[in-house]
């Protein structure tokens, strides 16, 4: 009966043995990490050369540090020093192996992709603050910049070609927003309303600095820049920008390269607020990962102002029949603090001309400059009616389902925008970005050339309809009792 209906000590036993199997595996992670550490810790020790060129002349702590910042630090040199001196102090001091073991498991635990409390915004504030409770503006521009630069290292090309400002104006924006939650007599930010701001608004902010620490972390370095892949959790290292496709821009390379910085800038920036559905996720299951974080996928350009001009009509053109979710970049002028204002309309359904209101639970609408903010999102509140008369045209957003309030709104010619009933603003530049994969774009494709074909058909029916009926045409009767004389086909033919 026990074999048939289990026993209380049968199931104990399984517990027990379920828990010793677990605390083996962790043992054995936490043996082979500990090798990897001590592995990375020769190199920095036994490596060759450092930061200031002279291996004879230095000592080898400094020759240690100097290899650990350049390391660490990567796009974000302050970030590699005020590592070194958070986890081993001032310059000089030689770093133990056990030390450095410690460090490393401390900074593993603290990055680590399954971490769900406020430990890793602690720690990276931590780290900027050098032990201290508050940062001021510079202190936060500084974590900003570095999650900005070590994100697009590892999940794109950019830095093959430039460098972001330490002063980008998107950096700046999401400082505006963040240093609302300062101290206003002091400017000081406290550690916890920084976590809390984090969280609540850009949940992924640092999940690229998380990746490239933790991609140092899991790999192994040489002199010479290479790295080879460790054994331990491979397939955590995933996290990955979209591609931008551009296909057309500015002239002189120099626009074009400033353009493209914006562009993944502002890539980065909607990465770190809007659901990972615009990032490479897709909710039948292609590409869908198991972590919170993008996973790469392609943008292509569907419409731009610059090139197709300011037109619904032409808008709907390049828009339509796309199925995938789209993101609208509107960049306009505000004439009362003389400012660009720049905003992203993220649809995660197909666009559709209206009078309903339509879009899913992943539906954003987020201010990017000059201030961040994430201003709404939910179903149904984006309404979209250039053709039915009667009824409010063009692009809306409304506050809720209440629908008795317009929180953004777009005119019908695509020249002028509203937000919050505030002023009107000139719009210099809108862009909408198909955020599925290049198979999307060949569908719209195919869709609109099978469009394209039964319009051409639907012609060629109709002229030979009016060409064979001409004789007891309407039209021809309507003529003729005006005044208008008409020869008929057959008369024309033999005139």
């Amino acid at each position: 009966l026990s074999s048939i209906m289990g026993s209380p000590f049968s199931t104990q036993s399984r517990e027990a043995d379920e828990e010793h199997s677990a605390g083996e595996k962790s043992q054995g992670a936490a043996a082979a990490a500990a090798a990897h550490y001590a592995k990375l810790y020769d190199e920095l020790v036994a490596g060759e050369g450092g930061a200031d060129g002279d291996g004879a002349a230095a000592s080898a702590a400094d020759l240690f540090k100097s290899r650990f910042e350049s390391y660490f630090g990567g796009p974000s040199g302050e970030f590699g020093r005020l590592l070194y001196r958070k986890l081993f102090g001032g310059a000089g001091v030689p770093v133990e192996l056990d030390l450095f073991l410690s460090s490393m498991t401390l900074l593993g635990d603290v990055e680590s992709f399954h971490n769900e409390g406020h430990e890793s915004e602690t720690f990276c504030f931590s780290v900027f603050s050098q032990g201290a409770i508050y940062v001021e503006r510079e202190g936060v521009m500084k974590i900003l910049h570095a999650a900005a630069s070590m994100a697009l290292v590892v999940g794109s090309e950019l830095y093959q070609r430039a460098a972001v400002s330490s002063d980008h104006f998107l950096l700046q924006s999401i400082a505006n927003a963040i240093m609302l939650h300062a101290d206003k007599d002091t400017g000081h930010l406290h550690s916890q309303q920084f976590s809390l701001w984090v969280k609540g608004h850009c949940p992924h902010l640092l999940e690229g600095m998380q990746q490239w620490i933790g991609s140092l972390l899991l790999h192994t370095s040489s002199a010479s820049g290479s790295r080879e892949p460790s054994p331990t959790e491979p397939d955590k290292l995933i996290y990955q920008l979209p591609k931008v496709c551009l296909e057309k821009g500015p002239s002189s390379s120099e626009e074009m390269l400033k353009k493209e910085t914006d562009l993944y800038m502002t890539v980065w920036m909607l990465s770190t607020a809007l659901p990972l559905v615009y990032f490479g996720h897709r909710e039948d299951g292609r590409k869908k990962a198991q972590h919170r974080y993008p996973v790469g996928g392609s943008w292509s350009l569907l419409y731009s102002s610059r090139e197709h001009g300011f037109s619904m009509n032409r808008f709907q053109h390049h828009c339509s029949d796309y199925r995938e979710p789209s993101v609208m970049l509107l960049t306009c002028w505000h004439p009362g603090d003389k400012q660009e204002h720049l905003f992203a309309v993220a649809a995660d359904s197909e666009w559709k001309d209206g009078t309903y209101f339509w879009g899913r639970e992943n539906f954003r609408l987020i201010q990017l400059s000059p201030m961040f903010e994430v201003v709404i999102g939910g179903p149904k509140l984006l309404s979209l009616n250039e053709k039915q008369r009667g009824f409010p045209t063009g692009l809306r957003v409304m506050s809720s389902q209440k629908y008795n309030q317009c929180l953004f709104h777009v005119d019908s010619s695509l020249e002028k925008v509203t937000f919050r009933e505030g002023a009107e603003m000139s719009i210099s530049l809108i862009e909408v970005w198909g955020c599925g994969d290049v198979e999307a774009v060949k569908a719209q494709q195919l869709v609109k050339q099978r469009e394209q074909q039964e319009v051409l058909r639907r012609r060629k029916i109709k002229a030979s309809t009016i060409k064979e009926t001409w004789e007891d045409s309407p039209d021809r009767y309507l003529m003729e009792i005006g005044g208008v004389t008409t020869n008929r086909p057959r008369e024309q033919q033999q005139q």
